[in-house]
């Protein structure tokens, strides 16, 4: 989504259904962006990576498991020890477990519904969950449009600061969306 363009690259742009948390970054931060963008990006990315690779590889251990119960006890705590001190680098992670919105996504921005409108022109933090692959995406953005309705806001931001790799793995998600649709629409 480039600011003042309408639609431009229809092709690239997928509704999908998501997990996303957005919060909105005081005016007084403007300075600070690029430092708090790197530090909060390794920490999503440490628990969006390591987390659920952890859950998979562990759920594999089934021999150890039944050969060596107290290792597997000692596993078991030392997951639940991690999985906390993640959820307090994270942030408010469980509400990156379900896909809870659907939204309007391309590699230049975002637009989704929420409760109420934004200030205008804000600043935000971004975490979003993509499935069913479970990748974390931070991003930082601007409000650039936002339409009040009866029910709720419509809420369209442009990423200003989205790391490559990020930008790599919304591009491969984005794809993978549009080809199931096409293989459902011609099934």
């Amino acid at each position: 989504m480039q600011e003042g363009s309408a639609n431009q690259r229809e092709a690239f742009r997928v509704n999908d259904k998501i997990a996303l948390l957005v919060n909105p970054l005081a005016p007084t931060i403007a300075g600070q962006i690029n430092s708090l963008f790197d530090a909060r990006r390794k920490t999503a990315l440490i628990h969006g990576e390591s987390y659920h690779k952890v859950k998979r590889e562990i759920s594999g251990l089934g021999y150890v498991k039944r050969r060596y119960p107290e290792v597997w006890e000692y596993i078991e705590f030392l997951e639940h020890k991690v999985d906390c001190v993640s959820q307090l680098q994270i942030g408010d992670n469980h509400a990156l477990d379900v896909p809870r919105h659907t939204v309007d996504l391309s590699l230049g921005g975002i637009q989704f519904h929420a409760p109420h409108k934004l200030a205008d022109r804000a600043t935000v933090e971004l975490k979003m969950r993509l499935f069913p692959s479970m990748k974390i995406i931070y991003a930082i953005g601007r409000v650039v449009r936002q339409t009040q309705t009866a029910q709720d806001a419509l809420i369209a931001i442009c990423f200003t600061h989205l790391h490559n790799e990020d930008r790599d793995t919304l591009a491969k998600h984005i794809q993978q969306v549009q080809l199931e649709r096409l293989h459902r629409e011609h099934a």
